[in-house]
């Protein structure tokens, strides 16, 4: 290999690595789910003192943040896209008028859903009933909560601190 032929190589190689970087660091290629909560706090101007509650899985993050009064709030949704994608990408947030009363259901193209409320109803329990079996999810009732939920989870009925049903849906079998 020739002087001239390494010195072009090796300038590819640097301008690769550098584009790459550049492109990292401006989310192209989406960020992880650990970056997610700083990504939503950035750009949605949300207080740094507002408490977070966070739910993710492999395909979807749901995150709802309020103050300590528990009276305002804000949510944010990140998707990781299917195909070339090394992170999450930011879907959209804000406020919904069924987080504050009760319980919110996101569904997205992935099959994916997620719950948010800020828990006035006091769910302690959620049960999810897919016709083979049955998982459990305990909540604290006095504290807002999301949970994301893979597509096909079936019977979806959350529970007081009572036993009594506060919310139910079907998400699939």
């Amino acid at each position: 290999m020739t002087r001239k032929t390494k010195s072009i190589t090796i300038g590819s190689i640097v301008f690769i690595v550098l584009v790459l970087v550049i492109a990292y660091s401006l989310g192209v290629f989406g960020i992880s789910a650990n970056n997610t909560e700083q990504n939503a706090r950035k750009s949605q101007k949300i207080e740094s003192t507002w408490k977070v509650s966070k739910s993710a899985n492999d395909r979807l993050v749901a995150l709802l943040f309020y103050d300590d009064g528990l009276g305002s709030y804000t949510y944010s949704i990140y998707v990781n896209r299917p195909g070339v994608s090394f992170g999450y990408f930011f879907r959209e947030g804000g406020s919904m008028f069924g987080i504050m009363d009760s319980v919110y259901v996101f569904t997205y193209d992935t099959g994916d859903s997620a719950l948010l409320s800020m828990n006035k109803d006091g769910v302690a329990k959620i049960e999810l009933d897919n016709g083979i079996s049955k998982t459990q999810i305990d909540i604290d009732p006095s504290k807002p909560f999301t949970v994301v939920l893979p597509k096909k989870t079936g019977l979806v009925t959350l529970y007081d601190t009572s036993e009594n049903t506060v919310f139910d849906v079907f998400m699939g079998n």
